[in-house]
């Protein structure tokens, strides 16, 4: 994502035009409390500041017998959609 001319944040997979983004908190790079929390504050600023809505997915969400990835990313695509117009915010 880019700000002002800056770079301030990569999102794993971002739809600029629904503002929406879908990322995977692997156990590599997303497990400290450092790391945890550097993700909330990012995510919230791309909420609070940017209109963004964030899907994140964990390796439950797409390995093993409980994965539901192709399900959660159809509906936070949907709600993207359906919320696009209150969340856009005028930069």
């Amino acid at each position: 994502m880019e700000v002002d001319g800056e770079i301030r944040y990569w999102l794993d997979l971002g739809l600029e035009e629904l503002l929406f983004a879908a990322e995977y908190d692997g156990a590599e790079w997303h497990t400290s409390q450092e790391q945890i929390e550097r993700d909330l504050d990012r995510r919230a600023w791309l909420a609070e500041e940017r209109g963004w809505m964030v899907e994140v997915f964990r390796q439950e969400h797409v390995f093993g017998r409980q994965q539901n990835a192709d399900a959660r990313l159809a509906n936070a695509l949907r709600a993207a959609r359906a919320t696009l117009a209150r969340r856009t915010v005028v930069v």
